[in-house]
Order: C-alpha cells, then structure tokens, then sequence
C-alpha cells in the first residue's frame, strides 16, 4: 500500500531528530525519546459485509520530556495511526476505522494514516500549557472516558453509523491551560481551536471543562464546545456532563450531551456502561446509548457487550458485538497488544 508522502517525511524527520545526537544547555535534562506502540487487530462482521480481518488501532509513537536549567518542563508527544491504511475505504459505508474522514485534515484521511497527537505541554507551579496542532480530545477523554469501553463501538462523532454523540476523539489547531488540583481533586481545563483559517474569526471554538478524581473511584465532569457561527450556519453549543464509580472489581459511568444548533439539528445523547471482573484475568462490559434527535429519521439507540481476557499486562483478548436499532450491527473478535 502507498502511504501517504506528507506523513511519512515529517515521520522519517521527527525520528532523525530526536534520534540525533543534540547539544543541550547546561543543567538541561531529556528524558527520552521514548518509543511506543499499540496494535489492536481481529475480525470484523458488521452490516452486510463479510468476515474481514480488521485493524481496530494501529499507533506508533514516540514521547519524551526536558526539564530545563530554570525548572520549566516540557512534554512531547507525537503519535500515527496507520489503521485507515491498513483497512482501506468501505465504499459501502458500513464500518469505520480511527481518523477515516477525520475533520482533522479536511475529511481526506479515509484511507490513509492519520497523525492524531502532536503536542506540547508547558509544565509549571501554575498549571498546564498546551500547544497542539493536532491531538486527542480532551473534551472526550475526561467527560465520555466513563463510556468509552469498547474496541469498535465507542460511540463518537466518527464511528460512522453508530455514532451517538457528536464529540468526536481528535481536536486540531488547539492552545490550552489546565489548572492545578484545587479543593481537592478538582481541574479546570480552557482550550481554544482554531479550524479554519480564512474565515475571519481566529477562535472558531471555545472549550471549557471542570472535572472532580476524588482517587478513591468517584469521578464527575461538566463541560461546553461552543463552535462560532463563522464555521457553521448558527452558533453551536454542545455541553456534556459525566459521572462514574468504580467499586474495585465493579465499575460504572454514565455521559450525557445536549447539542443546540447543530447543523443537523437539536439533540441529546447519553450512554451508561458497566464493567465487572469475573476473574483475575476476565473482565465483561455491558453498555446501553440513546440518541434523541428532532428528527426522528436520526434517532438511534443500542446495547453493547465485551468480554475480553488479560494474557499479560500489556496484552488482551476480547469478543465483543453491538446492535443498534437503526444502523449497522456488528460483531467482533480480536488481540491487543502495547509496547
């Protein structure tokens, strides 16, 4: 397969680089580059497609940290996924595969390989400084992580017809600032992206969230995307609030969204996900997503399940089926492994 040429030189450079051998400043520490990679492969049946053998994930990655002579840190992360590569384009439309159509590059990447993290975090007393042309949401980590269990089903803006919500799991063009804990486990995080570049407005979204770790399995979050009406016809809220509990060997988290003025209309999406231990190595998840939409052509709900066996600590397998009442069904089966 031809690999995409942009992607591939500024990989080759950014391992030339970090690989090189660099002068630092006196004092100055890297910890680094370090190496990393997730392969997350199986078999796929969804809609009226065959049995296809399937990439889920496909990351390679490398990450790093200097402290400097002053004592300001700096993170680095960049990470590629070569999944649309390798599953290639679904004229039929029934799957989907991470960063296929991604609004990430304009909706080209079907097919492709996907650059989903390129990002820097300033490190201070003060809180977090973020610059990222390119990385995962934020927004979807901390306020739909309570539900976002599953290898295929995971419910964002671009899991193709199984969406439920309409946060998707990539941001691009993003700056930053995550606050210190305060009153004991609460963040605020506030974040700009901007999208487009010749529409007169150089915030296209606002983004705000307060999340709450009380480190003894309570977890909550509430937060708002507001998209500016230079970018699409009116002026775009979406707003999410999360909770979660984990119980030790029993979990559960639930996340709703309400979307008003989204170009397709007003709606409100929630899902609720359990998970339980059945033994030191197998673990089940079970989950249920609604999506009320004005137009009821739109609505959709459906239930999820996984089973999935732990072989190692960077290792997994798992089974795992969803039906939806008004999309693609589908079932799978696969291994996961980390390095």
């Amino acid at each position: 397969m031809k690999l995409n040429r942009k992607v591939m030189v500024l990989s080759m450079a950014l391992l030339a680089g970090v690989g090189a051998t660099a002068v630092q400043a006196e004092g100055d520490i890297h910890k680094g580059p370090n190496f990393s990679g997730k392969l997350n492969a199986g078999i796929l049946q969804a809609g009226s497609r065959d049995y296809d053998v399937w990439a889920f994930k496909a990351d390679l990655g490398v990450d790093g940290m200097y402290i400097t002579e002053s004592g300001v840190k700096l993170k680095y992360q960049f990470v590629a996924d070569f999944a649309g590569e390798l599953n290639g384009v679904d004229s039929g439309g029934e799957t989907w595969t991470s960063g296929e159509s991604s609004d990430l590059d304009n909706g080209n990447s079907e097919g492709d390989v996907d650059v989903h993290t390129a990002r820097i975090f300033v490190i201070t007393d003060y809180g977090l400084f973020l610059v990222a042309p390119r990385t995962i949401s934020g927004q979807w980590a901390q306020l739909y992580g309570n539900v976002d269990k599953f290898e295929y089903n995971r419910m964002h803006g671009k899991t193709g017809p199984s969406a439920i919500f309409a946060q998707i799991e990539q941001a691009n063009d993003v700056v930053a600032y995550i606050t210190p804990e305060f009153a004991g486990g609460v963040r605020f995080i506030a974040a700009a992206l901007t999208i487009d570049d010749y529409n007169k407005e150089d915030l296209d979204a606002l983004v705000w969230r307060f999340v709450y770790n009380n480190k003894k399995g309570f977890n909550a979050g509430l937060g708002n995307v507001m998209v500016s009406d230079k970018l699409v016809p009116e002026t775009y809220n979406r707003t999410a609030a999360t909770i979660g509990y984990d119980f030790g060997s029993f979990s559960l988290g639930g996340t709703y969204e309400m979307n008003d003025k989204h170009p397709s209309g007003d709606f409100d999406s929630y899902a609720v996900v359990a998970e339980t231990s059945l033994s030191q190595r197998v673990s089940a998840s079970l989950g249920y997503a609604n999506k009320n939409h004005d137009n009821d052509a739109l609505d959709n709900s459906g239930v999820m399940a996984k089973v999935k066996y732990q072989t190692g600590d960077k290792s997994y397998l798992y089974v795992e089926g969803a039906q939806y009442d008004h999309s693609v069904n589908n079932f799978l089966a696969g291994i996961s492994v980390s390095f």
